[in-house]
């Protein structure tokens, strides 16, 4: 399965005004993650077949812990499942050993030329198959 870890250092301009990671922020953070994350996927793959992904859900996003400037953070994401024309992924990020955000988000994949909902299957499916 792939799994991949994104390093983030915080810095001051991620912070509000109680010296905490804007919740905003910690959106950035997972974004960044998700594009290290497609590309361990091998993003050329899926550009040549059209195929782009879009986050349709956010279904769970929990704050545990504070975080703020100078810490360093790991974005820790992966595959949570794979229904039929949707993802599930899930994202944690770690202030060491801990967990200070968990989020789980939903991914549709779509034709980029037509704009159409895509099916998990053949070798979409075997692409982004969590038992790789």
């Amino acid at each position: 399965m792939i799994k991949t870890e994104t390093k983030i250092l915080v810095q001051g301009f991620h912070c509000d005004a109680y010296g905490h990671v804007n919740n905003a922020r910690y959106q950035e953070f997972l974004e960044q993650a998700r594009t290290d994350f497609w590309n361990a996927h091998g993003k050329a793959w899926f550009n040549e077949r059209n195929i782009g992904a879009v986050v349709a859900e956010f279904s769970r996003i929990q704050y545990k812990r504070p975080c703020g400037p100078d810490d360093e953070l790991s974005v820790v994401t992966q595959w949570d499942g794979v229904p039929s024309t949707e993802a599930w992924v899930v994202q944690d990020i770690m202030k060491g050993p801990k967990v200070a955000l968990s989020a789980r988000l939903k991914l549709v994949f779509f034709d980029t030329q037509t704009k159409r909902s895509l099916p998990l299957s053949g070798e979409l499916l075997d692409r982004i198959s969590p038992a790789q």
